[in-house]
């Protein structure tokens, strides 16, 4: 879960805060400006790290009222569709409390669908490689099968799938049955599955990575790949409303036969491509409303040149396009942010918790060479006995010598197109009843407690007024008796 950057922690709970910088930097020198995309590499990071590697058929989609990037995916071993959770720093897989799952869907189609708070999955090849017309809704702790399933699309896969904002409903559009090209598109929600008739849109075909609304436009917007001989006027960029599908141009899709990620990019407020040009850089196309495209720059660091198994969605809580794929069959799947903040450096806070031995983490990403310094109170910090590493990416902090204590935590990261600093975190910092943090509540941290007081060391003003003395010991045995949090 992601929370507000500003966060009140107490020093019972035990863990790691996080903070997430990107610093924008120029990309070939001379050649481009400072602001606009750049590309992130997440990770994996290392072997041991959890992560969703060899899972088949992702779907990238966002949950756009919790803010998390949410991949729906078949199992590694093939048997089941799995739910992963990224909450912009690790990868936690999502366990249904019943322990079901559907059944493994390889090409099935997923969005997050706002107006019921669900995600929403479709269709797919089964093991037995027929298709399925199976829908699946995850409601946060299960996965279950909508009671109103009057008559849903026949079994397909590979079909494209966005959310239309504006008529709260999924828009499903094209896919392959018994390797014919589907022309038909559907919409879901209340009421079910709708067939859109009387409506001449694109011609039907394998439609994944193609599809992205654009809240700009109010509007699914369809970026047809061209895999397939094509007739003009159904060639190009389409938009789909609840009247139906528009044709806005019959221009060639760039990347046209690839996989190229299809996706909603905040900053242009216009759909983007990334592709693979011949030089071996990833270039950003973007599409207008009247769906002409343009050729915006080549990012550096690029996308590796061949990545299969692609999706990709926006995290439109912090102006990111989040890419996912793999450099070759039976890779490890990788995760990349397209950044496009105008800024020197965006941040994001995750989920913030505080322990005995903590550390602050910054995570930035530029030309030349970064210089970190990270700040209490708006303060620059120096290295000491409370806090160490002040400028480097990693801070550590001295827990029990900040108790009592009440600050806020930043860092200012500077690189070659400028320096931002972090949004402030604040620091709520008291003794609880847990003073040596093992995790439990006993008889060792009464010796802690006892030993702090007598040496007047860190803590030992349990109950915060400046001074150590006998209303501290009386403080402690209160808290110590009720368990308590301080």
């Amino acid at each position: 879960m992601i929370r507000p950057v500003t966060t009140h922690l107490n020093s019972t709970l035990r863990t790691t805060l996080t903070v997430a910088a990107i610093a924008c930097a120029a990309g070939t020198a001379g050649a481009q400006p400072c602001d606009g995309g750049r590309l992130i590499h997440r990770g994996p990071r290392s072997a041991s790290e959890l992560w969703p590697r060899r899972v088949e058929n992702p779907n990238a989609v966002f949950d756009t009222v919790n803010g998390r990037l949410m991949l729906v995916c078949t199992a590694e071993n093939g048997r089941s569709t799995e739910l992963w959770e990224w909450d912009n720093f690790n990868w936690s897989l999502v366990v249904p409390q019943d322990g079901a799952s559907p059944p493994a869907a390889r090409g099935a189609a997923a969005v997050y669908h706002e107006d019921t708070g669900r995600i929403l999955m479709f269709g797919g090849t089964l093991n037995d490689g027929t298709d399925s017309n199976r829908t699946w809704l995850w409601n946060g702790g299960f996965w279950d099968e909508p009671y109103f399933q009057d008559v849903p699309p026949q079994p397909l896969h590979n079909a494209g799938m966005a959310y239309l904002r504006t008529a709260g409903r999924a828009v499903i559009f094209g896919g392959l049955r018994d390797g014919a090209e589907i022309d038909e598109t559907w919409t879901w929600g209340v009421g079910g599955w709708q067939l859109v008739t009387g409506s001449n849109g694109p011609r039907g075909q394998n439609a994944r990575n193609t599809m992205a609304y654009s809240p700009s436009m109010s509007a699914v917007i369809f970026c047809d790949p061209g895999r397939t001989n094509r007739s003009p006027e159904r060639d190009g960029v389409w938009s789909f409303k609840q009247q139906g599908w528009m044709h806005l141009s019959p221009t060639a899709v760039p990347g046209a036969g690839g996989d190229s990620p299809t996706a909603y990019e905040p900053l242009e407020g216009a759909i983007i491509r990334l592709i693979t040009a011949s030089d071996g850089l990833t270039q950003r196309w973007v599409c207008n409303q009247n769906g002409a495209w343009r050729l915006d720059r080549s990012l550096v660091p690029s996308l590796p040149a061949g990545l299969i198994d692609m999706t990709a969605t926006t995290d439109v809580r912090r102006g990111k396009v989040l890419i996912l794929g793999r450099r070759a069959a039976g890779a490890d799947l990788e995760l990349w942010e397209q950044t496009t903040s105008t800024r020197a450096a965006e941040i994001s806070t995750p989920e913030l918790t505080f322990g005995s031995d903590s550390n602050a983490y910054v995570f930035a990403a530029g030309s030349g060479e970064l210089e970190y310094q990270w700040l209490r109170d708006g303060l620059p910090l120096t290295d000491g006995d409370t806090f160490e590493g002040v400028r480097t990416p990693s801070l550590s902090l001295a827990t029990q010598r900040l108790r009592c204590g009440r600050f806020e935590l930043s860092c200012r990261v500077c690189g070659t197109c400028g320096c931002a600093t972090s949004a402030s975190t604040e620091f709520a910092i008291h003794a609880p009843a847990d003073f040596n943090f093992d995790g439990g509540v006993d008889g060792a941290d009464v010796e802690a407690f006892i030993t702090a007081w007598t040496d007047a060391g860190p803590g030992s003003d349990f109950n915060c007024d400046g001074g150590t003395d006998g209303a501290d010991i009386e403080a402690f045995f209160v808290c110590w008796e009720n368990n308590c949090a301080g």
